[in-house]
């Protein structure tokens, strides 16, 4: 049966890093860090970096017609130090409380991007009302 809708994201379970993959996006610009063997540098955005990993969503499946459903979607995406069993990039979907349990696993391009989580400066002060002692000393 196929159905057509929207999925929407209820909670992310857990995210297994595999680490960073800087050369799968290949990309001119500003290279930062220490020179690779030999002459070469290796090319870094200082932005978002490719990572791979296991993100693991609950998800709230909502068809045009009829209830909606909870799933389990798994997305891998195969870059950084892969352990063997999830070398195949792609999703995998299984439907929650059905008795005909539905679980297809789909290849396909996967991408997570890293970025550098960046406080804002209301959080910043927040954070040090919250723990006074914490506070960095006045620079002079």
């Amino acid at each position: 049966m196929l159905e057509t809708g929207v999925w929407i994201t209820s909670d992310l379970v857990s995210f297994g890093s595999y680490g960073i993959a800087p050369a799968a996006l290949m990309q001119k610009g500003p290279s930062f860090g220490p020179p690779q063997i030999g002459s070469k540098r290796l090319p870094l955005r200082s932005g978002p970096l490719p990572t791979g990993g296991l993100a693991i969503f609950r998800i709230v499946l909502v068809p045009l017609s009829g209830p909606s459903k909870t799933a389990v979607l798994q997305v891998n995406c195969a870059l950084g130090d892969v352990p063997r069993e999830r070398s195949v990039e792609g999703i995998r979907l299984t439907l929650q409380g059905n008795p005909n349990e539905y679980s297809e696993e789909v290849g396909g391009r996967v991408l997570f991007l890293s970025m550098q989580l960046k406080v804002s400066p209301t959080a910043k002060a927040a954070q040090q009302e919250a723990a006074p002692g914490l506070a960095e000393p006045p620079h002079n």
